[in-house]
């Protein structure tokens, strides 16, 4: 979790001295310039090593976001998404340890939304330890042992805040650990077999919600048990759960997590581009047997657009998805990249209001959309902040993007009263 000060260094600016200064004018213009010194931020850089060049999961933002500013409007000041959108679906927005301990942050979520999900620190990387299973080689053989550190402070967030989170997420091929599918968890050892792998998979889904349903019951209201497990060029991503289980890992991943889930959490598959026709296609045929089965609740159409995106089609596949698994729809990780054109901040602000009047509308016509969450607070703490993809500037001030969304005669009824009821709580802590 970061401090205060991580991020940022302290930079002194001191002139060269003049040749001829004597000693004494030195001496003062070193105190003058270094009483006048200040504090600079520096935006750290991190490199991931991606593994699609759509998929955002690799990069985190965590060490580099940018501060409020001591202009930011008084959030109590703004529409609530949450209220304006009460009647259609929950609004969440993606957190991290930056969010969840700065008080402009907090206060802007808490005031906003009422789902969250972690950005990384639920991600099998950030939850798996390698110390705590090799401790005991034998005795961990068949149950990778697991480390929830990293994210209990932003799951103590949700509680104190009463806000629900969309658990992300345990079956990925990306940033998860690759010693976890060796027979030794020794990459440069023997493989392990499909059958250690399924022992393993089924302890860990199994201690994954034991921790939930022991610590933190109730909070959940959905989880992605398997993330983007269609291959860009289409078929099956060729992954090591793939590789160790086979074609059929995921059928167990999720006749698993339905056997150890508590009962209010539903069972999600994620994915991007779930809106392309091919990719849709490949999807439905993938989960057929999974929801045949009676382990698929819901898909999470990841949401990485750009304003060429159609909406109609976007609501279509959504609808469609409904129809052939029987199962309720998520709008998850919504970011919508500016355009390189034009007045591209307007631009933006109104492709997002044609892309929530659509969902408004398929709700409406009986679409199950029952949750959106945005990708991200500010356009500072994106994964593409070079993109401004997002509601907020990273000062925290409102981007035309949100007054869009919150404009719409449709969204302004009364909210229900159990909104009402969050909103009236204490102040967000």
């Amino acid at each position: 979790m970061l401090n205060e000060t991580e991020g940022r260094t302290i930079m002194l600016k001191i002139h060269p001295h003049r040749k001829h200064l004597n000693i004494l004018t030195i001496i003062l213009t070193i105190l003058l310039i270094v009483s006048g010194c200040r504090k600079e931020e520096t935006v750290p850089m991190q490199i991931h090593e991606t593994t699609s060049p759509i998929s955002e999961e690799s990069v985190s933002t965590e060490a580099s976001s940018p501060q409020p500013s001591a202009d930011s409007p008084v959030v109590s000041d703004l529409p609530s998404l949450k209220e304006l959108y009460a009647d259609y679906f929950q609004m969440g927005v993606c957190i991290n340890p930056v969010t969840v301990s700065d008080n402009q942050y907090k206060e802007l979520i808490c005031h906003e939304f009422n789902s969250v999900t972690n950005e990384n620190n639920l991600k099998p990387e950030n939850i798996i330890s390698k110390s705590a299973t090799l401790a005991d080689l034998e005795g961990n053989r068949e149950h990778i042992q697991l480390d929830f550190t990293r994210v209990i402070p932003e799951l103590d967030f949700a509680v104190r805040n009463h806000l629900k989170v969309r658990g992300h997420t345990l079956i990925w091929h990306s940033q998860t650990p690759d010693w976890i599918f060796y027979k030794d968890y020794d990459p440069s050892g023997e493989p392990a077999d499909r059958e250690l792998m399924l022992k393993r998979m089924e302890n860990y889904i199994h201690d994954v919600f034991s921790f939930i349903s022991t610590n933190y019951p109730d909070l959940f209201y959905a989880f992605d048990i398997a993330n983007e497990c269609i291959d860009d060029n289409g078929g099956m991503r060729d992954s090591l759960w793939r590789k160790t289980i086979g074609d059929d890992y995921l059928n167990y991943a999720f006749s698993y997590a339905r056997t150890y889930v508590p009962e209010e959490i539903l069972l999600f598959y994620n994915d991007y581009n779930t809106y392309q026709p091919a990719k849709q296609a490949d999807i439905i045929n993938l989960l057929s047997p999974v929801a045949e089965a009676g382990n698929l609740d819901g898909i999470g159409m990841q949401s990485h657009i750009d304003t060429d995106v159609s909406p109609a089609r976007f609501t279509f596949a959504a609808q469609k998805y409904a129809d052939e698994l029987h199962v309720v729809i998520h709008i998850t990780e919504l970011d919508i990249v500016q355009p390189d054109a034009g007045n591209p901040e307007k631009i933006q602000g109104l492709y997002y209001k044609r892309f929530f009047d659509a969902l408004v509308a398929a709700k409406k016509n009986g679409t199950p959309i029952e949750s959106v969450s945005v990708w991200g607070l500010t356009d500072g703490l994106s994964w593409k902040s070079d993109d401004h993809p997002l509601l907020f500037h990273s000062d925290l001030t409102p981007k035309d993007c949100f007054y869009e969304i919150t404009s719409g005669e449709a969204y302004t009824g009364a909210a229900s009263p159990e909104i009402m009821a969050s909103s009236s709580r204490n102040a967000c802590s």
